[in-house]
């Protein structure tokens, strides 16, 4: 594997386009995550933990959660969410349409952070 770039200090790592770009991507990711995770409750659900374990309650018209009402479909949902996010990064990374290689990095961001994210629900980390 080449290195891509090489750097004399942190400033210099900061300035890189390939950081910027893919920090974007990352950023973008976790920015829709936690808006879609918030503004769409009713899918995915209010990740809380019981006993050692990330919970799903469903949320009340108030905007509460209902503790002891669990959330059944939301666990799927943040899985197939996340797969989306990879997916996308993949497709922004394969990318014949766009010659600027920025694409590239900021997919590799998306699917970075969505596998992050894919990881962090699999294994109960929320």
């Amino acid at each position: 594997m080449r290195k891509l770039a090489s750097a004399q200090n942190p400033l210099q790592v900061v300035q890189n386009p390939i950081v910027v770009s893919t920090s974007l991507g990352v950023l973008g990711a976790y920015w829709l995550r936690k808006t879609l995770y918030t503004q769409r409750r009713d899918i995915f659900g209010w990740a809380d933990r019981k006993d050692g374990r990330v919970v799903y309650w469903q949320v009340g018209k108030d905007g509460k959660p209902i503790v002891g009402k669990e959330n059944q479909n939301a666990y799927t949902s943040r899985i197939v969410f996340n797969l989306a996010g990879v997916l996308l990064g993949t497709i922004l990374i394969n990318n014949n349409l766009i010659e600027d290689a920025t694409a590239d990095y900021i997919g590799l961001g998306v699917a970075a952070g969505s596998f992050a994210n894919l990881v962090m629900t699999l294994f109960q980390i929320d």
